[in-house]
């Protein structure tokens, strides 16, 4: 029965959460002409106009689904670049400082340090873009309140359509992105402290403009038990500090107006929160609204286990085409067509075969001759040769990353098997079984599994 395939179909999206995307009638205006009349004007407005957002700093990303991602391509930070320079140009908008973002400079005067706003963003404004068609791309905007870790309700706007043989290049092309640097989602490493030291001095100088004092006399707490690079941390710290005219750093505490400590907090194994804060002399008080921290991550360990974090897989692309090379097919009679797929953040795709009117084939890459290239940093290419037959077949492709894969690889190797010697199928109570415990896995996995569809009629 064809309602198999439909099952798994609505299983899987009700279990990934994803959309969707009915076919437009025509194509929508270009993704220039929407950024420049719709998305820039609309985000200037609400920004500057919904309560939500007054004294509030906000900071644009890169989103795949809910999370944060520490890369970007280059379309996306050519949309995000084009977004900032028309907030920027807004008043009461509040972007906060990303310091990576250009190359420091070495200011001598705390007046002339760049600062915007406190480090820390109040709200993402999360930028997606996706393909929801074989030619059709979905760019989608939305707004996660920091402090309630939620998506604002009545927020947000999308664009459909064509994109422009550049503009596909650009979003292709894919590099990390630096104004997340110091962030839980891009934690500086245990190799790049100076980094991370100049970057607290320069959140702490700026803290420090708003005493508004002539001359600031500084002693700087030595730290016991917090790891061999925390003294070192703190040294660089003290040394950035003191090229400021305004500043003088001392070793003897009775002399010094304020206190600087710096605290590694262990937020989870090889991640480390570091604080600095101020206190003024003879006083455990720390001064109100001078703290600032930022990540560390030890080199050997892999940060994992947050929103933030662990990317989910994406499948960019699912098509069908004639194959372009005979020796790429399976017989000799050199007609085929190819089933590609390309996804990013991993490398671990598993095929689901249905063919009508009632039967899934799981198709593992060993058997069925899957091919793997590289398309870039972390973006992969499967394709898999697929025979003529008669009827309707429709594949599903399921991308896991390493929490994820061993379930879905377990799960699937229950089905008969393409490419191989011929198996019985599941009967109709041992598919609605696997089906129900396929979706327990989807939802268990949600944030670490992405799918995707195509149909083909032979």
């Amino acid at each position: 029965m064809r309602r198999l395939g439909l099952v798994l179909l609505l299983l899987l999206s009700a279990c990934t959460q994803q959309q969707v995307i009915d076919q437009p009638a025509a194509d929508s205006i270009d993704l220039v002409t929407w950024l420049d009349h719709e998305l820039s004007p609309y985000l200037a407005r609400q920004l500057a106009q919904d309560p939500r957002f007054r004294d509030q700093s906000v900071m644009l990303v890169r989103l795949n689904g809910s999370e944060i991602q520490a890369e970007i391509d280059q379309l996306t930070r050519h949309i995000r670049r084009q977004i900032e320079d028309d907030l920027l140009s807004t008043p009461g908008i509040r972007l906060p400082w990303q310091p990576m973002t250009q190359m420091p400079k070495h200011h001598r005067r705390l007046s002339n340090i760049q600062c915007r706003t406190s480090r820390n963003a109040d709200y993402y404004i999360g930028i997606e873009i996706n393909p929801v068609l074989s030619d059709r791309y979905r760019v989608s905007v939305r707004a996660l309140d920091m402090s309630e870790h939620e998506w604002l309700n009545g927020f947000g706007m999308h664009w459909q359509g064509r994109l422009t043989r550049d503009e596909r290049e650009a979003l292709s092309r894919f590099s990390v992105d630096e104004s997340l640097r110091g962030l839980r989602v891009l934690p500086f490493t245990t190799r790049q402290t100076d980094m991370a030291a100049d970057y607290l001095a320069n959140n702490v100088s700026c803290l420090l403009r708003q005493q508004d004092e002539d001359q600031l006399l500084i002693h700087v707490q030595p730290v016991d038990d917090q790891g061999a690079y925390m003294s070192g941390m703190l040294k660089l710290v003290a040394n950035n500090l003191s090229r400021y005219h305004e500043v003088s750093i001392t070793g003897q505490a009775e002399q010094a107006d304020y206190v600087l400590t710096l605290e590694a907090l262990t937020v989870q194994p090889g991640l480390d929160q570091v604080w600095s804060a101020i206190s003024r002399k003879h006083s455990s008080v720390r001064l109100s609204g001078m703290d600032t921290s930022t990540y560390i991550a030890q080199d050997s360990v892999q940060t994992g286990g947050s929103r933030f974090s662990t990317p989910r897989p994406q499948i960019q692309n699912i098509e069908f085409a004639e194959a372009p090379d005979r020796s790429l097919c399976p017989d000799t009679t050199g007609h085929c067509r190819l089933l590609t797929i390309d996804v990013r953040d991993t490398n671990e795709v598993f095929i689901v075969q249905h063919r009508a009117p009632a039967r899934l084939e799981y198709l593992p890459p060993a058997a069925c001759g899957v091919r793997t290239r590289s398309l870039g940093v972390n973006a992969n290419r499967h394709q898999v040769s697929v025979e003529p037959g008669n009827g309707e077949t429709t594949f599903h492709a399921i991308a896991a990353n390493q929490h994820s894969r061993d379930a879905v690889a377990a799960h699937l190797a229950r089905l008969p098997r393409s490419c191989a010697s011929p198996q019985s199928g599941l009967d109709k109570g041992e598919m609605d079984l696997w089906l129900t415990q396929l979706e327990q896995i989807m939802q268990q996995q949600q944030t670490h599994i992405s799918w995707a569809a195509t149909r083909i009629n032979y």
